[in-house]
Protein backbone atom coordinates (compact mmCIF):
# COMPACT_ATOMS: atom_id res chain seq x y z
CA UNK A 1 0.00 0.00 0.00
CA UNK A 2 3.01 2.21 0.69
CA UNK A 3 4.65 2.00 -2.22
CA UNK A 4 1.19 2.24 -4.48
CA UNK A 5 1.16 5.74 -2.48
CA UNK A 6 4.23 6.67 -3.91
CA UNK A 7 3.83 5.65 -6.90
CA UNK A 8 0.98 7.87 -7.33
CA UNK A 9 2.87 11.17 -6.45
CA UNK A 10 5.68 10.06 -8.23
CA UNK A 11 3.00 9.90 -11.01
CA UNK A 12 1.46 13.16 -10.53
CA UNK A 13 5.25 14.96 -10.52
CA UNK A 14 5.74 13.71 -14.11
CA UNK A 15 4.74 15.14 -17.32
CA UNK A 16 4.58 12.50 -19.77
CA UNK A 17 3.33 12.98 -23.58
CA UNK A 18 -0.30 12.55 -23.38
CA UNK A 19 -0.15 15.28 -20.44
CA UNK A 20 0.33 17.40 -23.41
CA UNK A 21 -3.65 17.55 -23.67
CA UNK A 22 -3.32 19.72 -20.23
CA UNK A 23 -1.26 22.44 -21.80
CA UNK A 24 -3.19 26.02 -23.15
CA UNK A 25 -3.72 26.32 -26.70
CA UNK A 26 -1.03 29.06 -27.17
CA UNK A 27 1.60 27.29 -25.61
CA UNK A 28 1.04 24.20 -27.58
CA UNK A 29 1.40 26.67 -30.54
CA UNK A 30 4.58 28.06 -29.26
CA UNK A 31 5.89 24.18 -28.64
CA UNK A 32 4.80 23.05 -32.36
CA UNK A 33 7.23 25.85 -33.56
CA UNK A 34 10.19 25.53 -31.95
CA UNK A 35 9.95 21.49 -32.40
CA UNK A 36 11.94 19.64 -35.13
CA UNK A 37 9.68 18.65 -37.92
CA UNK A 38 10.93 15.48 -38.19
CA UNK A 39 11.27 14.27 -34.47
CA UNK A 40 7.42 15.69 -34.36
CA UNK A 41 6.53 13.84 -37.00
CA UNK A 42 7.66 10.56 -35.83
CA UNK A 43 6.46 11.41 -32.35
CA UNK A 44 3.01 11.50 -33.85
CA UNK A 45 3.02 8.04 -35.40
CA UNK A 46 0.89 5.49 -34.17
CA UNK A 47 -1.00 8.53 -32.31
CA UNK A 48 -4.38 8.68 -30.19
CA UNK A 49 -7.13 10.32 -31.65
CA UNK A 50 -6.91 13.08 -28.84
CA UNK A 51 -3.73 13.82 -29.26
CA UNK A 52 -4.43 13.98 -32.87
CA UNK A 53 -7.12 16.50 -32.48
CA UNK A 54 -5.02 18.74 -30.35
CA UNK A 55 -2.70 19.17 -32.63
CA UNK A 56 -4.65 19.98 -35.36
CA UNK A 57 -6.69 22.47 -33.49
CA UNK A 58 -3.35 24.92 -33.44
CA UNK A 59 -1.72 23.98 -36.80
CA UNK A 60 -3.54 25.46 -39.93
CA UNK A 61 -4.86 23.14 -42.09
CA UNK A 62 -1.79 23.48 -44.54
CA UNK A 63 1.09 22.44 -42.27
CA UNK A 64 -1.17 19.56 -40.63
CA UNK A 65 -1.82 18.21 -43.77
CA UNK A 66 2.04 18.65 -44.73
CA UNK A 67 2.75 16.83 -41.12
CA UNK A 68 0.75 14.01 -41.39
CA UNK A 69 1.56 13.22 -45.40
CA UNK A 70 4.98 13.28 -43.42
CA UNK A 71 3.76 10.94 -40.91
CA UNK A 72 2.43 8.56 -43.54
CA UNK A 73 6.10 8.62 -45.58
CA UNK A 74 7.93 7.21 -42.47
CA UNK A 75 6.36 3.68 -43.03
CA UNK A 76 7.40 1.49 -40.28
CA UNK A 77 9.74 2.56 -37.38
CA UNK A 78 10.54 1.19 -34.16
CA UNK A 79 8.92 2.01 -31.25
CA UNK A 80 11.90 2.76 -29.62
CA UNK A 81 12.46 5.67 -31.99
CA UNK A 82 8.32 6.85 -31.49
CA UNK A 83 9.29 7.13 -27.68
CA UNK A 84 12.45 8.63 -28.19
CA UNK A 85 10.99 11.37 -30.43
CA UNK A 86 8.04 11.71 -27.54
CA UNK A 87 10.74 12.18 -24.90
CA UNK A 88 12.41 14.83 -26.76
CA UNK A 89 8.86 16.55 -27.21
CA UNK A 90 8.76 15.84 -23.64
CA UNK A 91 11.42 17.81 -22.55
CA UNK A 92 11.09 20.84 -25.11
CA UNK A 93 7.94 21.50 -23.59
CA UNK A 94 9.39 21.38 -20.06
CA UNK A 95 12.18 23.36 -20.80
CA UNK A 96 10.17 26.11 -22.91
CA UNK A 97 7.37 26.45 -22.09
Amino acid sequence: MKLLRKSVRVRKLMFIFDDLIKIEPSRIQELIKILDKSQFALALKELSDIIKQLISANMSQSAYKLLTEKIENLGDVKAKDIDEARSYIVHTAKDKI
